[in-house]
């Protein structure tokens, strides 16, 4: 691709013959809506599709969590294919294929993947925080009422 344009500088669109400062910085050829309208038939055609997600995740791997697609495969297999929290194997898992793989699960704090994690794991450790107090707080809970629950059954069933 050729120079990038500096935001305001005027330019001519290759495509439509607009000339102006509507340029996008990374679209020098382009006026920002050709160039929308170019990346959207090119992410939704047959070729493009699969080629922009491979690249869009790859480049959220080193974005957020500072790994390469080899190193997460890595990590998959050293898993052996599963959740590290409740042990489901991703082919298991159900819903949406962005769903149905295990999800990359780091420190919020250091930024440090700690391994791979199931969607349900995944929102459940979002939604408390990553606080492993919590976490040991929730299994206590559910302990204690399991009992509760089983005792209620027995005398249930004895009557």
């Amino acid at each position: 691709m050729g120079r990038k344009m500096k935001e305001g500088e005027q330019g001519k669109c290759g495509t439509c013959g607009y000339s102006g400062t509507n340029f996008s910085p990374s679209t020098p050829t382009k006026c920002r809506v050709c160039a929308a309208s170019w990346q959207h038939e090119y992410r939704n055609s047959q070729t493009g599709r699969p080629a922009w997600l491979r690249t869009q995740r790859r480049h959220l791997m080193r974005k957020r969590y500072g790994i390469e697609p080899e190193e997460y495969e890595a990590l998959r297999n050293a898993q052996g294919s599963c959740c590290a929290i409740c042990g489901v194997a991703a082919s298991d898992l159900l819903g949406t294929p962005r769903h149905r793989r295990l999800h990359i699960d780091h420190d919020h704090k250091t930024g440090l993947v700690r391994g791979l994690v199931c969607n349900g794991c995944n929102r459940a450790l979002g939604y408390i925080g990553d606080n492993a107090q919590t976490a040991l707080s929730m299994a206590d809970y559910l302990k204690r009422h399991e009992m509760v629950i089983q005792e209620r059954a027995r005398r249930e069933g004895a009557k």
